[in-house]
């Protein structure tokens, strides 16, 4: 995982700011997004179909303070 930080160097590289909450929000967005694709992956490798991805509860508490 990426550390807030270095997210923090690549999303302020502009000329828009985050806060360090919305910086970590957005992490925590893209692992989720990033851990969805790997599963799809997978599933395409292994011939699975319809399998249920499910999000953390974490996940969904940052989603909802953004």
């Amino acid at each position: 995982m990426l550390s807030i930080e270095r997210c923090k160097e690549v999303l302020n590289n502009g000329s828009r700011r985050y806060t360090d909450t919305e910086v970590r929000v957005i992490r925590d967005f893209l692992m989720t997004l990033a851990d969805i694709e790997m599963s799809c992956i997978e599933s395409e490798l292994t011939g699975e179909k319809g399998k249920v991805i499910k999000m953390n509860d974490q996940s969904l508490t940052n989603l909802k303070a953004a």
